[in-house]
């Protein structure tokens, strides 16, 4: 839920703390490069924060991690934003692949 925030609203420190790139497609920006288009993507979202939800949904454990739905509701829509987690040194981090970036908007 942390990052999942953290990627609505532009929050740099807690997106790059609660999340790995895909290990099939690095991101190559700099972390500043990364963090400076993460604030451009998410400005709409601070702006209507009030008219914004989340939710937890599912949590589906499997042999790699697991997979997290999440409940994101801006302006009464409702999405369904599905993540992959994975544990990386001791701790689940959200794997930033296509599919979570899909449903997601990573910048």
């Amino acid at each position: 839920m942390r990052w999942t925030q953290a990627a609505v609203f532009g929050d740099c420190k807690d997106y790059l703390a609660y999340s790995e790139p895909d290990p099939s497609q690095p991101d190559l920006r700099s972390p500043d490069q990364l963090c400076h288009d993460l604030r451009a993507s998410s400005a709409q979202a601070r702006a209507d924060s009030i008219k914004i939800g989340l939710r937890l949904g599912r949590v589906l454990p499997n042999a790699s991690g697991a997979e997290v739905e999440i409940v994101l509701i801006r302006k009464g829509v409702t999405n369904d934003v599905s993540m992959t987690l994975a544990k990386v040194h001791g701790s689940w981090r959200v794997i930033r692949d296509p599919r979570t970036c899909r449903s997601l908007g990573c910048p």
